[in-house]
């Protein structure tokens, strides 16, 4: 990682996610109420069935950037959480919100190479579309080895096959390094023999009224590309997320 990108990620909430997230984050308390919402919004009903039973596992999140992650361990009981991120800003924040988990604030890569612990689960939202192609199958071999026996990986990242906002998922960050489709990423998890769980769109937790408008608008859109010869996508949201187990 060069001085550049270590500038970046160091500083990572004023450089980037007040930009982009369009958020004062040194609002706690308002960002406290943010992440209620975000989490009973997606994370729940994204993440929560793939979470295992017992509340004494261990959890690495890798990326742990403002605490989304966190709150959601947080809001069901897990104990033993550990976030790393670089941006020091992120770690003061979580340090403040969850003083009884352990955040550390290290390159990813470092942490795994050195860290004597291994993890039940493995979160990465938003982490691997920063990591260089050549060092992609090194990285999640590092993950893998860190992994208890039947424990999984969950990764988020933007979906280069979403209908709309590909490019800019792409694009929109300048220490983005490449993008995934989940076929692509599915692929290189299994090389590192991993077992693909599941691969699944982003799941958001609406009224039953807003969930058949979209169902039927989806329908009549894929209509209308298949009419046009292209290809309907199975998993279509802007972002997906992977979960694989060891």
């Amino acid at each position: 990682m060069n001085s550049t990108e270590k500038d970046i990620y160091r500083n990572y909430m004023n450089i980037q996610f007040e930009r982009i997230e369009k958020f004062d984050f040194k609002n706690i308390d308002g960002l406290v109420i943010r992440l209620k919402e975000e989490i009973k919004l997606t994370y729940m009903p994204s993440y929560k069935k793939y979470m295992p039973r017992d509340k004494n596992i261990q959890i690495l999140d890798l990326g742990s950037g403002f605490g989304r992650f966190a709150y959601f361990c947080n809001k069901l009981s897990y104990k033993n959480y550990t976030g790393v991120d670089l941006s020091v800003e992120g770690i003061e924040i979580c340090k403040k919100l969850f003083p009884y988990y352990q955040f550390i604030e290290d390159d990813f890569n470092d942490y795994l190479g050195k860290s004597g612990r291994y993890f039940d689960v493995i979160f990465l939202a938003h982490v691997l579309e920063h990591i260089k192609k050549e060092q992609i199958s090194d990285f999640l071999e590092k993950i893998r080895t860190k992994l208890t026996d039947g424990g999984i990986v969950i990764i988020s990242t933007p979906n280069a096959a979403a209908y709309f906002g590909a490019a800019a998922g792409r694009y929109i960050d300048f220490t983005h390094e490449i993008s995934f489709t989940p076929e692509s990423l599915e692929e290189i998890l299994r090389v590192k023999s991993f077992k693909i769980i599941e691969s699944s769109n982003i799941k958001v937790a609406v009224p039953v009224y807003k969930e058949i408008l979209h169902k039927l608008t989806r329908i009549i859109f894929e209509l209308f590309l298949i009419t046009l010869g292209y290809k309907k996508e199975k998993i279509y949201t802007p972002a997906f997320f992977t979960v694989a187990k060891k």
